[in-house]
């Protein structure tokens, strides 16, 4: 019978992401984005080894994403997520029980892992910014179906880092960051890191490479959920890849993205296509 799998895939890296952008919002201001993040494969990365299975997994993620300033030093944040999966089944080479309705349980629509929180400015001069972000997660999760589909892990967690920018060299920029992730449920601690470098052209295009990154600490137990892909304890990944944004007037923008990965254990192996549009509250 088919292995359970948890295919809950918002790329590899969730809102990691999108926050990691260096600069917080001022007050009164504020970014505001929507976007979608596929993926299909039927490969994956288990103890850093390639796996081939047999059922092709297919996520596709509509993202709603916002950061709003309460004053130039406070900015909260917001994450939700509304995934769709699906797992391709070839009945003719599996037993599955006469009772189970293929078509009901081969796929799930609905809220992945809901997140808020916020970041703080501890330095912001000449052209340098050092923020310090904290973020609840929420297991919002939509029911399990028969052959293992979720879109959440059912397990509160909590992720703080440092983040730093420079933009002294324009229209160049760079950030980065270092975090940890507290997660609960047996599941082992991670530390998360991630770096940018960008740079604007022709006025109203920018293009960057971004590279984000989990590694386990490897201090849970067997007793979690230890289902493959992301939500798998001791998941770990290096993705990296180009971004390529429009921005009209700085205010209103569409972004396109690519990112792969490698040294990747318990995720899916799989490039994640990434796309959508944003506005800049002023």
């Amino acid at each position: 019978m088919l292995r359970k799998l948890s295919i809950v895939l918002v790329l590899f890296t969730g809102v990691q992401m999108l926050y990691a952008q260096g600069w917080n919002q001022k007050k009164g201001e504020g970014y505001f984005q929507l976007g979608e993040r596929y993926l299909s494969s039927p490969r994956l990365f288990f103890e850093k080894e390639r796996v081939v299975t047999n059922e092709n997994l297919t996520s596709l993620t509509t993202e709603i994403y916002g950061e709003y300033g309460l004053s130039d030093k406070l900015m909260l944040i917001a994450y939700v997520p509304v995934i769709s999966n699906r797992i391709d089944i070839d009945e003719s080479m599996r037993v599955i029980p006469n009772e189970i309705d293929v078509d009901n349980e081969n796929s799930l629509f609905g809220l992945g892992e809901i997140q808020f929180g916020g970041a703080y400015s501890l330095v912001d001069k000449n052209s340098f910014v050092m923020n310090v972000y904290g973020l609840l997660s929420f297991p919002t999760m939509s029911k399990e179906t028969y052959f293992g589909l979720r879109t959440s892990d059912e397990e509160a967690s909590q992720q703080v880092k440092v983040g730093i920018g420079y933009g002294g060299f324009y229209p160049i920029y760079t950030n980065a960051s270092l975090g940890f992730h507290n997660r609960n449920k047996n599941y082992s601690d991670a530390f998360i890191y991630s770096y940018a470098v960008g740079v604007r052209f022709f006025k109203d295009f920018i293009i960057s490479i971004k590279v984000f990154g989990q590694h386990s600490i490897e201090n849970g137990s067997s007793s979690a959920k230890n289902d493959l892909v992301l939500y798998a304890n001791n998941a770990e990944y290096i993705a990296y890849g180009p971004e390529l944004i429009y921005e009209y007037k700085e205010q209103i923008g569409v972004f396109a993205s690519f990112m792969a990965g490698t040294s990747a254990r318990n995720v899916q192996g799989a490039p994640t296509t990434n796309f959508g549009l944003y506005y800049k509250l002023k």
